[in-house]
């Protein structure tokens, strides 16, 4: 048991670098060039073009931090596809030969405010393939505003198969981004409410082969239930 602690304790501090290394992969300043108040009333196509020309992970971010300010109703359909683009390719801490993580955590939260339910199978493809935890979790957030059945149905699926790792190990890296992956969903199950989640919620509470953090998320989640 101590030494399960301690690698809890070393897995934690490997996650937190991570985290911080993920934060810090372009220059912070970068988005300082887009000024709180650009309205960008044109110019989609090009943005979108130079994005994929660039190869430069400052540009890209920047880029899109210009396409969030375009009042072009496709914006967000063109953030979806810069998000979509290296859905495979971005290793688990969101680097990527091709895209930048930021840009495409920026183009990800973006398009998540608009609760437009024609993005929910996007989310429920990142959540379920994308290489970067951090993608993923935001995905997985995205989805608490979708209660339709195809959702629903979408979710219980990756909570008692995908996600679900019998002989899970807090020491196993693959599982334990799974888990907070899981964790994350668990929320957005609580936010969409729908009693159906009840069976997998309590899969997870009473196996228990899952971190602290997602058995007490499921706790909470069944609080919200719509019964």
């Amino acid at each position: 048991m101590k030494v399960k602690g301690v690698m809890s304790v070393v897995w934690v501090m490997v996650f937190a670098i991570s985290s911080i290394s993920f934060a810090n992969q372009i220059d912070p300043k970068a988005t300082k060039f887009v000024p709180d108040d650009l309205v960008l009333r044109g110019g989609l196509k090009t943005l979108h073009d130079q994005y994929y020309a660039s190869k430069s992970h400052q540009e890209q971010t920047i880029i899109v931090e210009m396409i969030t300010k375009n009042t072009e109703p496709l914006r967000f359909d063109v953030l979806m596809d810069i998000v979509m683009f290296d859905l495979r390719g971005a290793d688990r801490y969101g680097q990527s030969e091709f895209t930048s993580p930021v840009a495409r955590l920026t183009a990800l939260k973006e398009v998540a405010k608009t609760g437009n339910d024609k993005y929910a199978p996007a989310y429920l493809s990142i959540v379920k393939f994308d290489g970067s935890v951090q993608i993923r979790i935001e995905a997985s957030r995205a989805l608490g505003k979708f209660k339709n059945d195809d959702v629903v149905n979408m979710i219980i699926n990756l909570v008692r198969f995908d996600l679900n790792h019998p002989n899970f190990r807090e020491d196993n890296e693959k599982m334990f981004n799974d888990n907070r992956v899981l964790e994350a969903l668990v929320q957005s199950m609580g936010e969409i409410g729908n009693p159906r989640f009840f069976p997998a919620l309590l899969q997870i509470v009473s196996k228990r082969n899952h971190r602290e953090e997602t058995i007490q998320a499921a706790w909470r989640a069944m609080e919200k239930l719509e019964w």
